[in-house]
């Protein structure tokens, strides 16, 4: 069993990992899906924050980092589209 500093297993962490990874590439690999459909961008956030949160709690910042850098992308692709989906209501809500 892998395991961290501070004795924590890793196996779980692994798993949930290659879930969320698994679902963002999908949703990447469907471009045109994914222009579409605001809602896949949407779950890219939310798998790209999910996958930071744990990250986060086992120090494993390279992991942070790239999933930070998703989260950007979410954020820049809902100013650049703007079309009522969830990004305008964001906006509107600041």
């Amino acid at each position: 069993m892998n395991k961290t500093e501070t004795g924590l297993p890793l196996d779980d962490f692994e798993s949930d990992a290659r879930l969320h990874i698994g679902e963002i590439e999908s949703a990447f690999l469907d471009a045109k899906a994914l222009a579409d459909a605001p809602a896949l961008m949407d779950g890219v956030f939310r798998h790209a924050h999910s996958l930071k949160g744990t990250a986060g709690f086992f120090s494993l910042k390279e992991i942070v980092s790239v999933s930070h850098g998703l989260e950007s992308v979410y954020w820049i692709w809902g100013a650049v589209t703007a079309n009522g989906s969830f990004f305008s209501t964001k906006k509107a809500a600041m």
